[in-house]
């Protein structure tokens, strides 16, 4: 018979913020994400649906990995497993389809992205996690850390390891803090389900 005093109880409620695994990404995966991102075309970062560009609210560059496209097919089967995974052991929210993937650049001293949210509110669905796939070494560049609110003005820790995968609701307050030198590519999406109720 099972001692249960010495048993962890799956049942136990979550209170994780965020959820990571180092290595998920292998440096010759990044590397290839990294080549495939910089043949896109990068335009400047904007606000929402209707391309309201903010350098007060965020600063980089962006473009989309196309999930109709074959080279690419491998990337989102990689998410998606990383999110079944993810969702299973953490939230266990209702979740349907993960938008198109951005990869993101920060490459001019001071980019940056502001402590905001990644909501979104529509009548059939929301977005809920939040992705985000750090694809430079952390040697590569200084400031532009991936950091969680935690209360009021301190901030978790960043992580910073080539090829984690870091997961989060998209509810959850998070910023990137200014680039300070060098490179930072990084591949981020959402997962969106049904309204919370």
């Amino acid at each position: 018979m099972i001692n249960r005093n010495y048993a962890w109880d799956l049942r136990t409620s979550n209170s994780v913020p965020f959820a990571y695994q180092i290595g998920y990404f292998t440096n010759e995966e990044c590397d290839l994400i990294v080549q495939q991102g910089n043949q896109l075309t990068a335009v400047e970062s904007y606000l929402g649906s209707n391309g309201l560009i903010d350098r007060s609210i965020r600063r980089n560059h962006i473009a989309f990995f196309d999930p109709a496209q074959k080279t690419t097919e491998w990337i989102y089967k990689k998410i998606s497993k990383a999110v079944k995974d993810f969702n299973e052991q953490f939230w266990r929210f209702d979740l349907d389809i993960i938008e198109t993937l951005q990869y993101t650049i920060y490459n001019e001293p001071n980019d940056f992205y502001t402590n905001h949210m990644d909501l979104s509110f529509g009548a059939w669905e929301q977005r809920k996690l939040s992705v985000s796939i750090q694809l430079s070494d952390a040697n590569d560049y200084q400031g532009s850390n991936l950091e969680f609110m935690q209360c009021g003005d301190r901030y978790y820790d960043p992580i910073r390891d080539r090829g984690t995968v870091i997961m989060f609701p998209s509810f959850m307050q998070h910023r990137v803090s200014p680039l300070i030198s060098g490179t930072r590519f990084s591949l981020v999406s959402w997962v969106i389900g049904p309204p919370f109720r």
